[in-house]
């Protein structure tokens, strides 16, 4: 079988204390994935070592059977800090073709091919009618779509978001992600949240990782978790699951979340 992504064995550290330990997993190509686990348990550093702007000290990672340094022109990545500065007056297409090269303007600007496709993906956002509008005209949901536009400029074949609804109100969040389960029906998506009990009702694997790593396969329409990984674990996903398979409604339309940064 062919993955989108498999980790066998890693382990990082930025010094001598892991900050990864022996982590192994696998993505399928239809899998919507959601990463969750407290502030310092190494999200942010998994993230950077998928896409390719760390390397791991132990074992390997692969996308499509390549390491990530080798393929980053096919991963459409969304930080959390885009660094957008929305007083600034650049139209929502010049923000989405910054998707091309890098972010780096050509020398003698973007053809009519690149035009078309950076209009495709506002489109597959629900955006192209804003294609001509200020950035600073959108409300926060719209430019975090503008993003996942931008992100879908090349064309990848896996998306990989960082904190996509952050600062964003519960509909907000559940727009978000019901656009992005409309996207994975193409590529598979791995979403880093701190929004449990919304994201549950998108994903169909999470991954909790706190130095090491518990994957939960919550495919089950019945949300009967399977899980395997460390022996004595429980975090978000189990206390849903003993809420019952209407857990995330008797949140009453409360975001149960893991523990922000301040």
């Amino acid at each position: 079988m062919s993955y989108a992504v498999e980790v066998s064995d890693l382990t990082f550290a930025y010094e001598r204390e892991p900050i990864l330990e022996r982590i192994n997993f696998r993505m399928e190509t239809s899998d919507f994935m959601a990463i969750i686990g407290p502030n310092g348990g190494g999200k942010s550093t998994f993230l950077k070592l998928l896409v390719g702007l760390l390397s791991p000290k132990q074992g390997t990672i692969k996308i499509f059977g390549e390491p990530p340094q080798k393929i980053r022109g096919i991963l459409g990545y969304v930080p959390q800090n885009t660094h957008i500065n929305i007083e600034f007056p650049i139209r929502v297409l010049d923000v989405v073709l910054m998707g091309y090269h890098e972010g780096k303007r050509p020398l003698f600007g973007y053809n009519e091919l690149e035009k078309k496709r950076a209009t495709e993906a506002l489109e597959k956002v629900g955006l192209a009618h804003r294609l001509h509008a200020k950035i600073g005209a959108l409300s926060g949901g719209e430019r975090q779509r503008v993003m996942i536009a931008r992100a879908l400029c090349g064309s990848p074949k896996l998306l990989i978001l960082d904190e996509p609804t952050s600062n964003l109100d519960i509909e907000g969040q559940k727009s978000i992600y019901t656009l992005l389960q409309h996207l994975n029906k193409h590529i598979p998506v791995i979403v880093v949240s701190h929004d449990i009990s919304v994201i549950l009702e998108y994903a169909n694997k999470v991954a909790y990782i706190n130095r090491r790593l518990t994957f939960h396969d919550i495919s089950d329409k019945n949300r009967v978790f399977h899980t395997h990984g460390l022996e004595e674990h429980f975090c978000e996903v189990e206390l849903l699951q003993m809420l019952g398979a209407d857990g995330c409604d008797r949140c009453n339309g409360t975001s149960f979340q893991t523990e922000k940064s301040k």
